[in-house]
């Protein structure tokens, strides 16, 4: 009987399977740990917070756009020499006219013939340029004609 206690004492040791790298303190890492552990947070969408990964377009709840300083071309007014800011301009202006980036009128839609009278022109009667009693010229002059 003794010889049988001592068997069973014994035996564990014989049958053990442990190695230097799996004999340490640390709990055995299982795989799916291991990638979750190297893998980056995910920004979650909707929680109040504009984290890495996330911005204006993929996440406006939590992405706000920063706003241009107060008085600065871009803030939606127009103010000192701009010529207009977004869809306000500061004088009059033809609507084919936009408002560039900086804040200066693009000019490039507009032109003699158009029926609006743009800065360069003295006049512009549209398709009536050059055409008797318009008093405008085909090139936007104005001229006395009967």
């Amino acid at each position: 009987m003794k010889k049988l206690i001592l068997l069973i004492l014994l035996l564990p040791l014989f049958f053990s399977c442990t190695d230097d790298a799996s004999s340490s303190s640390e709990p055995e890492k299982k795989p799916a740990q291991e990638k979750q552990a190297q893998e980056e947070p995910v920004a979650e969408c909707g929680n109040a917070r504009c984290e890495d990964g996330e911005t204006t377009e993929s996440c406006p709840s939590d992405c706000k756009p920063t706003p241009p300083e107060p008085g600065k071309c871009g803030d939606g007014y127009v103010n000192g020499d701009e010529e207009c800011d977004g869809s306000r301009f500061r004088n009059p202006v033809n609507p084919n006219c936009r408002c560039t980036a900086n804040c200066t009128i693009d000019y490039s839609d507009a032109g003699c013939g158009d029926g609006y009278v743009d800065y360069w022109e003295e006049c512009d009667a549209g398709a009536n340029n050059g055409k008797a009693g318009s008093g405008c010229s085909s090139s936007c002059t104005i001229i006395d004609n009967q």
